[in-house]
This record gives C-alpha cells, structure tokens and sequence, in this order.
C-alpha cells in the first residue's frame, strides 16, 4: 500500500499589544482576490515556442506575449541531439505580440532525443527564465525499456513512475 499526504501549514501574524489577532470572515470575493494578487507562473515564461522539423533542421518560433527586457536565447541538444549551429541572437528587447524565427541546424541522436530552448528575461520588472523541449525521433527499443522499468502498476490499475535517487 502507497500512502500520500499532504501538509498545509499557516503562519498567523498577531501585531504585537494584541491578545487576539483580528477576525475576518473569508467569503467568496476575499478568497478570490487574494487568489488574484499571488504571483503566478514564476517558472514561466509568457512566450509561446513552437517547433517545425524538417531534414536536418529545425525552425524555432518565439512569439512574445509580453514585452522584454534583456532577453537570452538559447538552443541546445539533449539525449544524444547535436545543434550544428546556434543562430546568433543580438536583439534582448522584444515588445509584446513580436515574433522570433530561428533555423537551427542540427543531428539527431539515435532513438529519441531532444532539443530544448531556453528563454531568460524581464518581463514586467520580473526576471523569469524556462526551458522548453521538444522530441525528435522515435524511441529505441531500449530507451522504451528504460523508460517502462520504472513504472509500477498499483493494485488498483493506478501507474506510478518511480523516480530513482541519485546521491551527490
């Protein structure tokens, strides 16, 4: 049997010469606004990222959903991918609605293998960085073995995938 739990903790600020700290009813609208004002997204970035591949090369669009400053781009090969050659991006502010294109040359691993964009920038006074992958190929049978070998199947019929702990 796997057992789950969830711990919530909350923190409960009482201004010092108060015995009691102050009351207010949580309705509908309060929760909501609240919800609203939490920063969201922070691993994220507001861009849209989409890929074409053809031989050889892939065609990767950046469209921007809001303006940016300082912005880094870059595109690299994982599991076995290899980028030929990065195109240089010298342009770091983007405005809103603005569009990327860049054709990346590359050799794909054996199997699948990845290739993933990285996008580091201000956005709003914020400084937020992500990367994004996408597969190229069809898994070898033996990284479809490997990927399975983790898998377990509860009682219930519910897949699990065990992440191995790797020590330092």
């Amino acid at each position: 049997m796997i057992c789950t739990g969830i711990a919530l903790a909350s923190l409960l600020l009482v201004p010092s010469g108060s015995a009691t700290p102050p009351r207010k009813a949580a309705t509908k609208a309060t929760t909501k606004a609240a919800t609203k004002a939490q920063p969201s997204h922070k691993s994220k970035v507001p861009v849209t990222v989409t890929t074409s591949f053809g031989e050889g090369q892939a065609t990767v669009t950046l469209r921007f959903d809001q303006a940016v400053e300082g912005a880094v781009i870059g595109v690299r090969g994982l599991d076995g991918l290899q980028v030929i050659r990065v195109p240089p991006v010298e342009q770091t502010g983007f405005a809103k609605g603005e569009v990327l294109t860049l054709v990346v040359p590359y050799t794909p691993g054996p199997g699948r293998s990845l290739l993933a964009v990285d996008i580091e920038g201000t956005f709003r006074g914020q400084h937020r960085m992500a990367v994004q992958t996408f597969a190229v190929g069809t898994p070898s049978a033996e990284q479809s073995k490997a990927a399975e070998r983790h898998i377990l199947t509860t009682p219930e019929g519910q897949r699990i995938k065990v992440m191995p702990v790797k020590p330092d």
